[in-house]
């Protein structure tokens, strides 16, 4: 999660007319560990995992994710 900067840059080298556009993290998976949604929750990204039947957000509520 921590080159998720990085790689925004470079998505932005590529496309530039998204130069402006706020970019949000997500963190997408079948079960999260609760020390990767801690990290998750701390860098600002949001975080979905499977619930009953379909992908639930994991982040607690009230959580502003982090643009970039």
């Amino acid at each position: 999660m921590d080159d998720f900067s990085e790689e925004i840059e470079l998505f932005r080298v590529f496309f530039p007319e998204y130069r402006e556009t706020p970019v949000v993290g997500i963190l997408a998976s079948l079960w999260i560990d609760e020390s990767v949604l801690n990290h998750a929750i701390k860098t600002g990204f949001l975080a979905l995992a499977t619930g009953n039947q379909l992908m639930e957000v994991m982040n607690p509520p009230g959580l502003v994710p982090k643009r970039r």
